[in-house]
């Protein structure tokens, strides 16, 4: 004898079935073929994807793919209606997360560049630019350091010192100016091969630097406005833009920060650049790089292959 079903037995089965009658009316309305895609934005299940020609599409997503983020490769076939169905995303070069060191949130995608804007007003505090750059080592991106507003630099007497340190460390220094264009050139020629997202504490001029980068902006965000009806500002996701020069960069007030979260003693040290070859070299395997007697890192700053700063900003890590 048939068992006869609760409501709520009724109810979850009823649901059940339009899920998959969901599926399966999705599947029979895809009538174009799989074709590569790039996710420009995503607002809830819907996003945009430019595809290999430059088109712009509305697409939706399947119910299982999640997380999908700005500068994500997609697959995705053409309905019935005019749009798109994304069907698949290609494996990640890199995911740029809310938090470093964990499984955060995914806020952009195959980023390859990151790009730290400082100025001399307001001045860096202390440990800020060590805190990007040991992101940028951990997330294993290009760091480019830009000092904006470099007309200022006399605000700041020991603005040259800090230059030194980290151009004699490798990092790629560029001075800036948004109001007067001096150095952009500069800069959109280092960014022409990259996928970037920018940087840096409040106040220095990001939005400034995005905006000298994207002078037509506003014209690709009213075609995509025009295409999807999103509006400019319905979401806070990250949004990535064609650089007229070359390259991508992908702007969000969330991937404007940087939320390290906890990190290992082994990731910082990885994430400092002068101590990666010392991993291993300590007399004590739980070195903590203070007090012990035969410390690499601590012979390191007394014979000067590591400045003092930055061991003060790398014991500051370490906590």
């Amino acid at each position: 004898m048939a068992r006869k079903l609760t409501h709520q037995q009724q109810r979850r089965v009823k649901s059940l079935q339009e899920k998959r009658q969901q599926v399966l009316t999705t599947d029979e309305t895809l009538i174009g073929q799989p074709q590569n895609g790039l996710l420009i934005m995503r607002h809830g299940r819907n996003a945009v994807v430019e595809s290999a020609d430059g088109e712009i599409i509305t697409c939706h997503l399947r119910q299982n793919l999640q997380n999908m983020v700005a500068g994500d490769r997609v697959i995705w076939q053409t309905d019935a209606s005019g749009g798109g169905v994304i069907t698949a995303v290609m494996p990640r070069q890199s995911v740029f997360t809310k938090t470093i060191s964990g499984e955060g949130k995914p806020l952009a995608a195959n980023i390859s560049c990151l790009v730290i804007v400082f100025a001399p007003e307001p001045a860096p505090t202390p440990g800020l630019l060590d805190k990007y750059l040991l992101a940028a080592e951990l997330l294993k991106l290009k760091a480019i350091l830009v000092l904006n507003k470099c007309d200022l630099m006399a605000k700041l007497p020991n603005i040259n010192e800090q230059l030194n340190l980290y151009q004699a460390l490798g990092y790629p220094i560029l001075q800036i100016s948004t109001v007067n264009g001096y150095g952009m050139a500069e800069l959109k020629t280092i960014l022409q091969h990259e996928t970037s997202v920018v940087v840096g504490q409040s106040g220095v001029g990001k939005s400034s630097l995005i905006n000298a980068l994207l002078p037509d902006s506003d014209v690709r965000v009213g075609e995509i406005s025009e295409v999807t009806r999103f509006g400019k500002h319905t979401t806070s996701n990250a949004r990535l833009y064609h650089l007229p020069s070359g390259g991508y960069i992908i702007d969000s007030p969330g991937v404007r920060d940087i939320d390290l979260g906890v990190l290992t003693p082994m990731q910082v040290q990885q994430g400092f650049i002068e101590c990666r070859d010392l991993i291993g070299q300590c007399k004590f395997r739980d070195c903590s790089h203070q007090h012990e007697p035969d410390c690499a890192v601590r012979d390191a700053v007394e014979c000067g292959k590591m400045d003092n700063k930055r061991y003060q900003s790398f014991l500051e890590f370490m906590k």
